[in-house]
């Protein structure tokens, strides 16, 4: 009864979207059709929709616990995304063909509009933090997370790369005055972006939100450039498709549900997930391409639907009114503060909601008057002046954009180079030393293989440290000096084998999995078919002198996860040496499910039937075998 009531939200979403529509005269477009007031009534509309598909995303924990109809709505967020993209290259290109001088005053109009919302809703996100249970943050940790260079709020992706769009957008068409050249250009700019992010996967579980890392970076950024592109064959295309209305309409409906259908297929058993073994990134490539073509189709269809159908009504004009403020606070509520409330589901969306919205009333009316006031001050007039010296003047500020035009492309140059080139001679030249250790290492020492982020205080990926178990002439059997990770076994308390938990699939999907060089992967060899496994409890006991030499320190990064820690052991008892221990997974039979998992205590006694499967926080101490030779 519940999920039907769930239903609830979505109809009236579209109740609420479509009341007083007002039809376009038969065989004519509607006078409404992309205008800047029709734009931002869909964009409204589509604000609520992401908000209804993050809530359909946390009561479904991403669609593996299916609550009916709605959830349909954990499966297509991007591409509401989609749409906000689209209309942002749409309004760029079209603003562009109107104003003449849209361009000399464009950055100092657009930057403020989506930066203040964004750094005022990052205060609010710090003071929630400081008042919330929890760590606290650090000074520098509060400076980081208000400028947005770390993601507080992980919504706040959008702004980051809306504004950098915006800045390559800028800097192609003043520089360029031929449209079709700084078109294709920033076709070729967003395609790069959409790459880099596609090879930085994804931040560890419960770890601060990053840049460009996660597929919502990347899997619905090219209907920008679909947007900008629109702009040249609007009006043959709305046309074409008043014309032939009933079959354009029939088409794109029809390729919407296949491209949707073909979506949720691809997330399923595709996806950004799998592990290398199992050709990941070929995996995440097609559902990529999936997506953007989804994308495209779903945008299409809600633009021939707006040809013939103009909306606006007054709770659309109110929630225009607050939603950029609206993306980006309810995730505060959704997680923060009502993340860990019992509810029942109905309840937390309705609870939500209206949170959000009526915190982002008085938010919205500060930010408009903060945004006016800066952007009246950045558009100050000076006295002009047109004498030789203006000239000159101008003249310099020409080069000035020459200049930075120039360090962007060498920039840009560079940063391919380093990717394809010098990267790639630094990963082959550390995995040459990498090699010489294991060789002249022996059984118990210590070598380095592969980078992971152990150290949340400082910057980029840390060497990982492991322990020869066994070695022959062949292979060495590596096992990491720390826990790197904490996470749980299995996500659901059913039985569970070790083949089909999700504690498999982490650790060869996750960021673990990514913390390899090709040149190191290329050298590691399966065991029972993953490159990244646990010990069994056999294997533990045998590879292991004694329960002290089993005994598990972990890193800062999987401390700051939430990963269990005990201050205290048997054989540290009174802490002398500040030594805090963890207990850690095992693994579980390969084909016989249990409701337990075996585990090291933080003793370093193997346990096989204390912890549940779905008990969190248990450290990850990830085993590998690579080749000796």
């Amino acid at each position: 009864m519940q999920n039907v009531l769930l239903m609830i939200f979505p109809i009236l979403l579209l109740v609420m979207t479509f009341f007083h529509a007002v039809p376009a005269k038969k065989g004519l477009l509607s006078d409404t059709f992309l205008n800047l007031n029709q734009s931002k009534n869909i964009q409204a509309s589509i604000c609520l929709a992401i908000i209804l598909h993050h809530l359909t995303q946390q009561i479904t924990v991403y669609g593996m616990r299916p609550k009916g109809p709605i959830t349909l709505l954990s499966y297509i967020g991007y591409l509401f995304t989609g749409m906000f993209f689209f209309f942002s290259g749409y309004g760029l290109m079209a603003s562009l063909d109107a104003k003449p001088d849209y361009l000399k005053s464009f950055l100092r109009h657009r930057l403020p509009a989506v930066l203040v919302p964004f750094w005022i809703i990052n205060i609010l996100g710090v003071i929630l933090t400081s008042v919330l249970p929890g760590p606290k943050l650090k000074p520098a940790e509060v400076i980081s997370d208000i400028t947005g260079l770390t993601l507080i709020n992980s919504n706040g992706w959008y702004i980051i790369e809306i504004c950098l769009l915006y800045i390559i957008f800028y800097v192609l068409f003043r520089l360029i005055k031929n449209r079709n050249v700084a078109s294709a250009l920033m076709c070729v700019a967003t395609i790069l972006i959409i790459v880099y992010a596609f090879f930085q996967g994804h931040d560890p579980e419960g770890a601060k939100a990053h840049w460009f890392k996660g597929e919502w970076w990347y899997n619905s950024t090219l209907t920008f450039v679909f947007g900008i592109y629109f702009t040249q064959f609007k009006d043959r295309f709305s046309g074409f498709c008043v014309k032939h209305y009933g079959k354009m309409i029939s088409l794109f409906a029809v390729l919407t549900v296949i491209s949707v259908w073909g979506s949720i297929y691809a997330q399923n058993f595709l996806g950004y997930y799998h592990e290398p073994v199992h050709h990941g990134m070929r995996d995440a490539a097609i559902t990529l391409v999936i997506q953007t073509l989804s994308c495209i189709i779903f945008t299409t269809f809600i633009l021939i639907i707006n040809m013939k159908l103009s909306i606006g009504n007054k709770p659309l004009l109110f929630i225009r009114f607050m939603s950029l403020e609206l993306f980006l606070v309810h995730g505060y509520f959704l997680d923060k503060v009502f993340g860990r409330v019992e509810m029942n589901d109905f309840l937390r969306f309705i609870v939500v909601i209206s949170c959000s919205i009526l915190c982002c009333i008085p938010i919205a009316g500060l930010v408009g008057f903060l945004v006016k006031k800066l952007t009246a001050l950045l558009l100050t007039k000076r006295i002009k002046n047109d004498t030789l010296e203006q000239a000159i003047k101008e003249k310099r500020q020409s080069k000035k954009l020459r200049l930075l035009a120039i360090t962007i492309a060498f920039l840009a140059i560079a940063s391919i180079l380093y990717f394809t080139v010098i990267r790639s001679f630094a990963e082959k030249r550390e995995y040459a030393g990498e090699c010489d250790l294991i060789k002249n290492a022996s059984v118990g020492d210590t070598i380095l293989w592969g980078h992971y982020d152990t150290n949340p205080s400082l910057p980029g990926k840390e060497r990982i440290s492991w322990i020869i178990l066994e070695k022959d002439s062949e292979s060495a059997l590596l096992i990491s000096e720390m826990g790197l990770a904490g996470s749980y076994y299995n996500q659901h308390h059913a039985e569970i084998s070790w083949n089909d938990c999700d504690l498999r699939n982490l650790i060869n999907s996750g960021p673990i999995s990514k913390s390899f060089s090709n040149y190191e992967l290329d050298s590691m060899l399966p065991i029972d078919g993953d490159l990244v496994s646990l010990l069994t409890a056999k294997e533990a006991k045998e590879l292991f002198s004694t329960d002290e030499d089993r005994e598990l320190i972990i890193t800062a990064v999987a401390k700051a996860q939430g990963t269990n820690i005990n201050d205290l052991s048997k054989h540290h008892e009174w802490d002398m040496t500040n030594v805090k221990t963890s207990w850690w997974w095992l693994r579980g039979d390969n084909n016989e499910s249990s409701i337990t998992a075996p585990i090291v205590t933080v003793d370093g006694v193997i346990s096989i039937d204390e912890k549940y499967v779905n008990k969190p926080g248990g450290a990850i101490r990830p085993v590998i075998r690579v080749k000796n030779n």
